[in-house]
């Protein structure tokens, strides 16, 4: 491994969390992690050597195994790299990346180096000198950030303004039809794991006086679109589904969780039109998913544990309580 030449080492590193399958996997995945920590700093911070995409896939691996030995402090190092470089070098999903994988290791401790860099990205996105890249963001860009900063009570009101500005060009149009054809694409093509994370990144914001008016016009513009590919999810033989509309998720039972959290208090608290039919399809939710979230496996149960965790910012809601009442009546 040693004579790999750095750009490899991130393709390996990549091909192994694919396949995770395969126990030896890890083990690679760990000694890779021990040959970055070997590299001479000069080498990471060389963009040559090291181009922002490999210092990406890095990351973003390291931080899916975070609890296993010297994944934190590679991941360490590498935001010390970063932190020398121009993140303007970066492409924005990149940068949304790095964001949501740094996020991982500075929840419970606020390592030096990781939170910096964390600190870095959010200093960067919110400056108007970088209005042309921030333009660039993508609708799954701008999701990864915001629910990147999300646990984050001295990170999210700041980025969220903007993000959520920027959330409301990509999915609501201003009267152009051009304009409304390529955002009601783009929507269609969005899946429905993608628009669960962006419901749950803006959940904080829903108890925020400035931000709460233009997250509740984000959701309600969104309910449709949603209302949709859920019933798609449950009915695959749906017509729209012949239409190309993407409603996949990994985890759908902490999909339909994240939903439900969030139109419950978009139900409770927004004074929309749409306000009564948000009400009765959280019900309908409630009703027709409270089984299928309570059977899905621990991964799954442990996901929601760590979101309502990391959610502990806000305030707090009964969802998680309905629910494991329910379990444990069951």
């Amino acid at each position: 491994m040693n004579n790999l030449n750095l750009e490899d080492l991130s393709n390996l590193a990549d091909y192994f969390i694919k396949h995770l399958n395969k126990k030896d996997n890890i083990l690679a995945i760990q000694k890779i992690a021990e040959n970055i920590l070997n590299k001479p700093d000069s080498n990471l911070s060389d963009s040559e050597k090291f181009t922002p995409k490999s210092l990406v896939i890095l990351t973003n691996v390291f931080s899916k195994l975070f609890a296993k030995p010297d994944m934190k402090k590679a991941v360490q190092k590498i935001a010390m790299a970063i932190g020398k470089r121009d993140l303007s070098h970066f492409i924005p999903k990149d940068v949304a990346n790095l964001a949501s994988a740094f996020s991982k290791f500075v929840f419970d401790s606020r390592e030096h180096a990781i939170f910096e860099e964390l600190l870095s990205i959010h200093t960067f996105i919110t400056d108007p000198r970088n209005s042309a890249f921030f333009d660039e963001m993508s609708l799954i860009a701008c999701t990864m950030l915001l629910k990147a900063c999300a646990p984050h009570s001295d990170l999210y009101p700041q980025i969220a303004a903007p993000m959520i500005k920027r959330i409301r060009s990509l999915t609501i149009s201003q009267g152009k039809k051009s304009q409304n054809l390529m955002i009601q694409d783009g929507i269609k093509k969005t899946n429905l794991e993608t628009l669960g994370n962006l419901c749950i990144a803006l959940f904080p914001s829903i108890f925020q006086n400035r931000l709460k008016k233009d997250a509740f016009t984000v959701l309600a513009n969104l309910f449709n679109h949603i209302q949709r590919k859920v019933e798609l999810s449950s009915d695959p033989t749906n017509s729209h589904a012949k239409s190309g509309e993407s409603y996949e998720s990994r985890s759908i039972a902490l999909t339909y969780y994240q939903l439900i959290k969030v139109y419950a208090q978009v139900a409770k608290q927004s004074s929309s039109k749409s306000k009564k039919a948000i009400e009765k399809w959280v019900s309908q939710m409630v009703e027709h998913k409270a089984n299928q979230i309570l059977d899905s496996s621990s991964y799954s149960w442990n996901l929601i544990a760590k979101l309502e965790t990391q959610l502990a910012m806000s305030n707090t809601d009964a969802t998680l309580e309905h629910f494991t009442l329910k379990h444990w009546k069951t």
